[in-house]
């Protein structure tokens, strides 16, 4: 899928959210680099409305949003660590968003057998990573390194 943030976004703008705002905030543990496309994106999407975007460590993020549980500054929590979100889910700091049929069906509801998306609706996945492994032959024979995960 292209820009799933940016699908996203522009959903809440669609829902209300932001459109009632001059500004959504962004909180991500993501570089610039990732985020500043999407952000630019949205922009145009929603004249108007500025994307704000506050970067912390995932753990740090979970922390400021539960500090901040009385005023909520954030309007979206965007990481990769699913482990955040089902904390989020079970503090009661999360939201359910039901997202538009036409665009769920889009987003795959699993890869292999683990699912992307909270069956609640109060997390959605955007994206699947892959993850490579890689060594130096000799040192691995050397070191007898372990031949199972």
């Amino acid at each position: 899928m292209r820009c799933p943030l940016l699908v996203l976004l522009v959903l809440l703008v669609t829902a209300g959210v932001a459109s009632a705002q001059k500004e959504v905030v962004l909180l991500t543990s993501f570089p610039k680099e990732l985020f500043e496309a999407y952000k630019q994106g949205f922009e145009q999407k929603a004249p108007g409305v500025r994307v704000i975007v506050k970067q912390q460590q995932t753990n740090q993020a979970v922390t400021y949003l539960r500090e901040t549980r009385a005023r909520p500054e954030v309007d979206i929590f965007w990481v990769s660590a699913v482990d955040a979100f089902q904390t989020l889910k079970t503090d009661g700091l999360l939201e359910k968003v039901a997202i538009p049929k036409e665009i769920l069906a889009r987003i795959p509801a699993k890869v292999g057998s683990f699912p992307l998306h909270d069956p609640d609706g109060s997390y959605w996945g955007f994206a699947v990573s892959g993850y490579g492994l890689m060594w130096k032959h000799a040192l691995y024979r050397a070191a007898q390194a372990a031949r199972a995960w």
